[in-house]
């Protein structure tokens, strides 16, 4: 066996460890997902009970007296909308060449 192919022979070895020891982490990254998925949407059916439940004359007080801690605000989503500035872009100062003329000097 030459010094590449040892070389080589060692490389595989580690790298199939380092395959191996991964395996376990992408099995628990796609439960997680699930997870999470499954979370968001228990999550969107409680706040609509919680809010049946305060139309129907339960008051938030009572309900966190019982147990039931406020939904979650949803995170607001961005319209497709542009934003407004808040700030003017500032105009030129008055004197300076423009870029389409040339330096004068």
């Amino acid at each position: 066996m030459t010094v590449d192919e040892n070389f080589m022979q060692r490389m595989r070895k580690i790298q199939a460890a380092r395959e191996e020891a991964i395996t376990p982490l992408a099995e628990t990254m796609a439960t997680r997902e699930d997870l999470l998925r499954q979370l968001a949407a228990t999550d969107e059916t409680y706040a609509e009970r919680y809010r049946a439940a305060v139309s129907a004359g339960w008051t938030e007080p009572e309900l966190t007296s019982l147990g039931a801690a406020q939904p979650s605000k949803p995170a607001k989503r961005q319209s497709g909308r542009a934003r407004k500035r808040t700030a003017p872009i500032p105009a030129p100062a008055s004197g300076a060449a423009s870029k389409t003329e040339p330096a004068q000097g």
